[in-house]
């Protein structure tokens, strides 16, 4: 087993899949082709102001993605979903059976028993090359610039 995993770490609302719409949309050009795709909501609507699937609370859904990159044909996976351990394992090892080399996952900063912190430090510490906690705040334009520094960094890491 030989991958890269990136973390988005945060409280909950903190703005994470947000975070992960938003590395989607930077690497839309460089996409050959998506080889997965699961939206983790029924009733979903396309928002086109924002580029995302909401729900029916008008909150951004969760999605697994696997794309192929047109220049280096690597296959990169998005993870949204980081509430729960089990499903977080199961998708992250669901992503390797499809020779996925670059994974990126999100996190609840929660760190107790059954986490999703604590099952990543416990199987797949050795392969996280990198973490970051995204700041939570109320104020809309402050969280939409923290989730942007963190979908920038993440990408220049990944395309270069």
């Amino acid at each position: 087993m030989d991958f890269k995993l990136y973390v988005i770490k945060g409280k909950e609302n903190a703005g994470k899949t947000n975070t992960c719409w938003k590395l989607l949309h930077k690497f839309k050009e460089h996409i050959a082709y998506i080889e997965y795709w699961d939206l983790r909501s029924s009733n979903a609507t396309f928002d086109l102001d924002r580029q995302v699937y909401v729900n029916q609370a008008n909150h951004t859904c969760d999605f697994v993605i696997i794309i192929k990159t047109k220049i280096t044909h690597e296959k990169i996976a998005i993870i949204s979903a980081g509430d729960e351990a089990w499903l977080l394992k199961r998708d992250i090892f669901h992503m390797l059976s499809k020779d996925v080399t670059t994974i990126v996952c999100c996190s609840r900063t929660i760190n107790r028993k059954h986490s999703t912190i604590q099952m990543l430090k416990q199987c797949f510490e050795e392969y996280i090359i990198w973490s970051r906690d995204i700041t939570y705040t109320q104020d809309n334009i402050l969280k939409s610039q923290y989730e942007e520094e963190i979908a920038n960094k993440i990408y220049e890491q990944i395309i270069k």
